[in-house]
């Protein structure tokens, strides 16, 4: 019978790590060694003031401050949920490694001059996307979109390519996080943490798989 008790957060009278976020930052790292190409894609779950759901993946660019960091378009489908309800939930999965977490929490927006040094290390690509693209808007045809982008590649060429105010950051600050470890025996490891509040002390819990 396969298990993976030799991962410290899974032993039950070892010295399991007492941040999850330390322990989140360890398991990316290991993904990153791993998995093939996007270690950092997460799942983001928001729902608007009437609690309509809405998914998608997004890019953790970090964990800072206590949270997870994702970067978006302000006026964007997720920017206006996350105004309206500014509770969200998150998942990573890595399959060669046969991990997932989970991450339910309350995000608020990070400061500008931490979203100016983001955008300044971005690609080119993703710079002049971020300035053409009316994100989640109607969009007439994918030519308005390509000329848009050219005008705005051009205009780099001359100049420095800001970051624009609708693009900004935010943070996701668990008030839960699971890890699940995958056994081939389908004995599944999954170890639940939760506290109160972004200052209260976790509470560690073994969950049936």
């Amino acid at each position: 019978m396969r298990t993976h008790s030799d991962d410290e957060i899974f032993q039950d009278n070892g010295p399991s790590k007492k941040d999850p976020l330390q322990v989140l930052e360890i398991w990316l790292s290991r993904a990153r060694e791993t998995e093939i190409p996007d270690p950092d894609a997460m799942a983001l779950a928001t729902a608007d003031g009437q609690g309509h759901p809405d998914l998608r993946v997004v890019t953790l660019s970090g964990i800072a401050h206590g949270g997870l960091i994702f970067f978006t378009n302000i006026d964007s489908a997720k920017g206006n949920q996350l105004d309206e309800n500014p509770y969200a939930a998150a998942g990573l999965h890595w399959r060669e490694i046969g991990r997932q977490i989970r991450i339910r929490g309350k995000t608020d927006r990070i400061a500008g001059d931490e979203a100016d040094i983001q955008f300044a290390r971005s690609s080119v690509e993703l710079k002049i996307a971020a300035i053409a693209s009316d994100q989640s808007r109607p969009l007439h045809d994918r030519r308005t979109l390509m000329r848009q982008a050219a005008q705005v590649a051009t205009a780099a060429f001359e100049f420095e390519i800001k970051r624009p105010p609708q693009w900004a950051g935010f943070r996701l600050v668990p008030a839960s996080i699971e890890f699940w470890q995958k056994a081939e025996d389908r004995l599944h490891d999954r170890i639940h943490f939760s506290r109160k509040g972004e200052m209260e002390p976790w509470v560690r819990t073994r969950l049936y798989p």
